[in-house]
């Protein structure tokens, strides 16, 4: 039994470099890195992994503790050698199991690995060194590193995030999904999508499990819906389909953005827009109105010019033609009384009349630049005022004048007495026998299709001004309120010819309508139309 036990240690020595060797050669064609240090750190051995994973081949002898040329923990601090897992493990004669640092390759990039050391003892029982296996996991704490930031984004969403198998059925919930739809994860997870849409938008999820499966991702889709209380909501929808390692289309996941509050500004903005949009037109229609008035008053303005202009170019210039030929006559004539006397009285007779003329072109001019005094005026007192200031010539002539009842309108009292004084006036003037004068009122409806009347739609009173007097052609009618027209001889009818034309323009300026019917040896009637409420122009 000795001799054997002698002899065994004896046989199997020769087996101890076959074992070597067999050790040597695993060591070096393990696919994962390996290397190994001795007890001052220097290193010893390495593998062909090793170096791959380094990029670089180290030098026996030389190089300690790490075959890498910088290392650093996975905070970004860097650690010298000396600080390396293997450095430890020799130093201090004891591993943890696996420690994660980053290793810069020889090319620079950067890689983390799971670092291993073993340590070696001798057949005394000596530390010998270590043995390092270095595991690179760069890919995979990428995707746990990926994996963490897309469950962050997920769990810190404002919007609902919900993944769905392609049978409907709720698999994931995130904490918006619970705060927008109410329902907890525990309530949802394993149940069918459907409970939250509206009944007359059910139709709308096999549409789209329909496009999911072809692969389409369906971006922005609004739609409606319910909430765990019951609310409908309006959410706009991206969904994308989701695919198993294998290219697979497996379910669907889903982002749920609530819009209910976009939606309803927009409503409000819409509204504002078209609330905007009414008054801009209404303001534009005002606003074309006043351009269309002020372009009629310009009108108005540029024919008030002409007829100044041929005032001053003719009417005016006869009164002046004949005073500068009396008084060259008169220059002439200074030794004969008589003749003096004459001149002197035909140049006092063309001065008066200029001076009439220009006292009416004067009262005319300042009738378009005079503010109103606007109020409510009683036409009976107007009327009656004008009749007082003509009593004596009503007597001389034997003239009656007959009024109704007149109404009250809005206007400038001035103005309207001077409206009635031109027409009374006439009236008495241009009768050969006794005047009789009728002031009648009625109402009238104009109508906003009525060709009668350039006026606007409204109800109106409808005041008729007759006389038995000289009359005139119809077709003149339009002439007799131009400024100065005349149709007699003033050596027989005194005046200006600027009385009617005054009065077209005051009852223009109370958005009022003149006209005349006459006929020669009959007599002549006014119609004047006046609104009920009237403002001044």
């Amino acid at each position: 039994m000795n001799d054997d036990a002698k002899a065994r240690p004896e046989s199997n020595s020769h087996l101890k470099p076959a074992i070597d060797g067999y050790y040597e050669q695993l060591f070096r064609l393990l696919p994962v890195a390996l290397y190994s240090c001795n007890k001052e750190g220097f290193i010893t051995e390495y593998n062909a992994a090793a170096v791959a994973l380094w990029g670089r081949e180290p030098v026996i002898g030389r190089d300690r503790w790490i075959g890498s040329l910088e290392i650093y923990k996975l905070d970004g601090t860097r650690l010298q050698p000396e600080e390396s897992p293997m450095a430890r493990a020799i130093t201090t004669g004891s591993v943890n199991n696996v420690e994660e640092i980053a290793i810069v390759r020889a090319d620079g990039t950067r890689r983390i690995i799971l670092s291993s050391p073993r340590l070696i003892y001798d057949n005394d029982g000596h530390l010998a060194g270590a043995v390092n296996m270095l595991n690179d996991i760069t890919e995979r704490k990428l995707t746990e590193d990926k994996m963490a930031h897309l469950a962050a984004i997920v769990a810190s969403s404002d919007d609902a995030i919900v993944s769905k198998t392609l049978d409907g059925i709720i698999t994931s919930w995130n904490d918006a999904a619970e705060r927008i739809l109410g329902y907890t994860a525990a309530e949802v997870i394993g149940k069918p999508i459907t409970m939250l849409i509206p009944p007359d938008r059910l139709q709308e999820e096999p549409q789209i499990i329909d496009r999911l499966k072809k692969g389409e991702r369906v971006d922005h889709f609004e739609t409606k819906r319910i909430t765990k209380q019951g609310k409908v909501l309006d959410v706009s929808l991206t969904i994308s389909p989701v695919k198993s390692n294998d290219g697979r289309i497996i379910g669907a996941s889903k982002i749920l953005r609530d819009i209910t509050e976009q939606k309803e500004i927009a409503r409000l903005i819409k509204e504002a827009e078209d609330r905007f949009k009414v008054q801009l037109e209404q303001k534009v229609e005002e606003r074309t109105g006043e351009l269309l008035a002020i372009n009629e008053e310009l009108g108005r303005s540029n024919h008030e010019l002409e007829q100044y202009a041929y005032i001053a170019s003719h009417d005016l210039q006869e009164p002046l033609r004949k005073i500068q030929t009396f008084a060259d006559l008169l220059r002439s004539n200074l030794d004969d009384p008589d003749a003096v006397e004459a001149y002197l009285a035909k140049i006092n007779t063309s001065a008066r009349r200029m001076a009439s003329l220009i006292k009416d072109v004067l009262n005319y001019s300042k009738l378009s630049r005079s503010e109103n005094v606007w109020g409510e005026v009683d036409l009976n007192l107007v009327l009656q005022d004008v009749k007082n200031d003509f009593e004596l010539l009503i007597e001389q002539k034997l003239a009656i004048v007959s009024v109704s009842q007149l109404p009250l309108i809005r206007g400038d009292q001035q103005q309207l007495r001077q409206l009635f004084g031109n027409l009374l006036s006439n009236a008495l003037k241009f009768c050969e026998n006794a005047p009789r004068i009728e002031v009648r009122c009625t109402n009238k409806e104009i109508l906003p299709d009525s060709m009668e009347y350039t006026l606007a739609p409204g109800t109106y009173a409808v005041i008729t001004f007759g006389d038995n007097g000289i009359g005139f052609d119809q077709k003149y009618a339009d002439q007799i309120f131009v400024v100065f027209k005349r149709l007699n001889n003033r050596h027989y009818y005194s005046g200006t010819g600027i009385g009617l034309a005054l009065c077209k323009k005051i009852v223009e300026r109370h958005k009022g309508f003149i006209s005349v019917q006459s006929k020669p040896g009959v007599g002549t009637n006014f119609t004047i139309l006046f609104p009920a409420q009237s403002t001044p122009q």
